[in-house]
């Protein structure tokens, strides 16, 4: 069990209590945060979140395999989540990660988008 994290804060719901979330929504939860966390810039973990240094310092044609392996690098410490796959787009201002995971044998697509002077 996890708290619903809604546009960046907490969500709660009409009575002013968290919203609970379980299960595959949590796992997505999970890897949204993970991923959406430039890796380095936590200060009490730099080695948590994605390394878009290393994706956008890469040639654009090897970018998709290059982001399969940043995600299962990012995110090996989650428990019970498995990257199925991996797509990449990068453009003028931001980054958009596709990613396949599996949880507890249930597959779930998560995007998340990471913004920046790129």
């Amino acid at each position: 069990m996890d708290i619903l994290i809604y546009e960046g804060d907490l969500a709660f719901d009409r009575k002013g209590n968290a919203v609970a979330i379980y299960s595959e929504e949590e796992a997505c939860q999970r890897v949204k945060l993970v991923l959406s966390t430039k890796k380095g810039s936590f200060w009490f973990n730099r080695q948590f979140g994605f390394d878009y240094d290393s994706l956008l310092s890469a040639k654009s044609s090897q970018r998709t395999m290059l982001a399969q392996i940043l995600c299962r690098e990012a995110l090996a410490d989650q428990k019970e989540i498995e990257v199925v796959n991996a797509d990449v787009t990068v453009s003028i201002g931001y980054v958009r990660l596709g990613v396949e995971i599996k949880y507890k044998n249930v597959n779930k697509y998560v995007e998340v988008y990471y913004y920046d002077d790129i």
